[in-house]
């Protein structure tokens, strides 16, 4: 093999290799956004998270809050405590972009929470009353 057949064969395989990376960005660019789908989820601990999904690649996620910019470039925030009102995620690629609003209601206290308070309050007035049981004992022993 001469030098002239080397290069002929490694532009053979340049050219090969652009036609590839070539149809790769032309798929990439068909990939328009889906239907975007917003969930919200609460902790046990009241804790409130917003997650946004959609079809495409590469996505950019932004959120709003009542029209007021809450955070770019992630597909689930976490949201304070008591907030309420409409929530927007906006996804878009290269090719296309879509948006979905939902309406954000307070987490439910969870009634593990309201049991451990029962319960803790329980205890206080067990203890309270073993305290002033100690405080009446030892004033009769005296």
């Amino acid at each position: 093999m001469d030098s002239r057949e080397i290069i002929l064969i490694f532009g053979l395989m340049l050219l090969k290799i652009g036609a590839c990376l070539e149809q790769i960005c032309w798929d990439v660019e068909k990939a328009p956004i889906g239907s975007v789908e917003v969930s919200i989820s609460c902790s046990s601990i009241g804790e409130m998270r917003a997650s946004c999904s959609s079809d495409g690649d590469p996505l950019l996620y932004s959120w709003t809050l009542n029209g007021d910019p809450l955070m770019d470039t992630i597909s689930s925030i976490v949201l304070e405590e008591g907030t309420d009102g409409n929530i927007t995620c906006s996804v878009k690629n290269h090719v296309s972009q879509g948006q979905k609003t939902i309406s954000v209601k307070h987490c439910p206290v969870s009634s593990g929470s309201v049991v451990f308070v029962l319960i803790w309050c329980f205890q206080l007035m067990v203890l309270l009353g073993l305290l002033g049981g100690f405080h009446i004992y030892t004033r009769h022993v005296r």
